[in-house]
């Protein structure tokens, strides 16, 4: 098993908790481009492509796969990143600290 389907693994793992109610083939589909560019240490789409362990006969398939899966609706940023970042703020004020958020 390779690098970046072992990090999809660890990454669909923590996905499928924090997300029950989201697809487990949208979950699968997202912790395997997780961990390609966790692998890659890029967002270059197609970079990540390169890295997508997918049985595909031409490398623009796996770019519109990648392209496909991003442009999910059920992928919205704030609904897929409220459960992680709700529990990094309960971590941060666990001792009764106040939390300064810096938003951009």
């Amino acid at each position: 098993m390779g690098t970046v389907r072992k990090l999809a693994n660890e990454v669909e793992h923590g996905l499928a908790g924090a997300l029950p109610r989201l697809r487990k083939t949208v979950v699968g589909k997202l912790a395997l481009a997780v961990g390609a560019m966790i692998e890659g240490q890029t967002p270059n789409t197609v970079e990540l492509a390169n890295l997508l362990p997918l049985e595909t006969e031409r490398q623009d398939m796996r770019e519109q796969w990648l392209r496909r899966l991003l442009k999910n609706p059920l992928l919205l940023a704030p609904r897929v990143m409220e459960p992680f970042t709700r529990e990094a703020l309960a971590k941060a004020a666990r001792n009764g600290q106040t939390v300064l958020l810096a938003m951009d």
